[in-house]
């Protein structure tokens, strides 16, 4: 019934049943890979599947990255046509928005010179009659009717 005591000589672990079971570290102290065993090539097989994994994932990532640049690439394009349309456009408007500036100053400056011209022709005619009022008031009416000759000096003055 009492079994001894096992002592510090024997090794800790467990007994080996099956052959192809290897136990990968048996210095490790964890508990997991402590009790884990595993077949013999199960490692090489799988690493060589996580390496062929990793391979086609580099590949579908690089791909796939390919494809995304290529997107953003249309992307771009399309955005630099779209936006040459609106500088185009909004150059076109600025060009119409020039001439419609212009046009308008000419005009402008035209209603300017008629209304100079209007104005000159206004203080001329005011000037013409100031001139008639001083000439009336210098030839009195009643010399005029006294004297002929008067009269024709008179026509004469104002003529000139």
């Amino acid at each position: 019934m009492d079994k001894p005591k096992s002592s510090g000589t024997k090794d800790a672990t467990p007994e080996r049943s099956n052959s192809n079971m290897v136990d990968r570290d048996p210095n490790d102290t964890s508990p997991s890979s402590s009790s884990r065993k595993r077949p013999i090539g199960r490692d090489v097989a799988k690493a060589a599947k996580k390496k062929a994994s990793s391979v086609s994932l580099s590949h579908e990532y690089a791909s796939k990255m390919h494809d995304l640049y290529v997107q953003k690439i249309e992307l771009f394009k399309e955005t630099e046509d779209e936006r040459k349309v609106r500088l185009d456009e909004i150059v076109s408007l600025e060009k119409v928005k020039v001439e419609e500036a212009r046009e308008h100053r000419k005009t402008m400056i035209e209603l300017e010179r008629e209304r100079l011209a209007l104005d000159k022709q206004r203080l001329n005619m005011e000037a013409e009659k100031k001139r008639r009022k001083r000439r009336s008031a210098f030839w009195p009416s009643t010399l005029i009717n006294a004297n002929p000759f008067n009269t024709c000096t008179i026509k004469l003055c104002r003529r000139i």
